[in-house]
């Protein structure tokens, strides 16, 4: 659970830098930016230091790399750091990232999270299948 908790707070600190961007095109980075992309590198230095998060972080404007660096360990038996093309099996998170603009979009009244998933795919139905609803499909229950 702890991991999934850094995890949390990676996603948590990415979300509140990406919220510090404003809108202009300039790919120059901003002192806003920079203070941002500091603050980030210090907490994510400091959570790593305590063997609590290993990963690795790619902030991103537009085509334009922003900050990229690894933390941590990718293997801790074998004392081996991440590298920034260290591969991880990142599992459940994508759950988190596929959720949040499901429910954004629900939000929105663009879809509901009792619409029928065969509403959206109807080439996935079968047997049973006409009852799942993207509720269950966020939960990982099958209605």
């Amino acid at each position: 659970m702890e991991d999934l908790g850094g995890a949390l707070i990676t996603v948590l600190i990415i979300s509140i830098v990406a919220c510090n961007q404003n809108g202009s095109n300039s790919d120059r980075q901003k002192p806003a930016e920079t203070l941002s992309i500091s603050l980030y590198d210090s907490l994510m230095q400091a959570y790593s230091g305590f063997d609590k998060s290993s990963g690795v972080a790619l902030l991103a404007k537009g085509d334009s790399i922003l900050f990229q660096k690894a933390y941590g360990m990718a293997n801790h038996e074998w004392k081996v750091k991440n590298t920034i093309i260290t591969r991880f099996k990142i599992g459940s998170l994508t759950k988190s990232f596929t959720a949040y603009p499901t429910f954004l979009k629900d939000q929105k009244g663009i879809i509901n999270l009792d619409d029928k998933v065969i509403n959206f795919i109807p080439e996935l139905y079968q047997n049973g299948t006409e009852q799942i609803e993207i509720r269950h499909l966020l939960n990982h229950t099958s209605g």
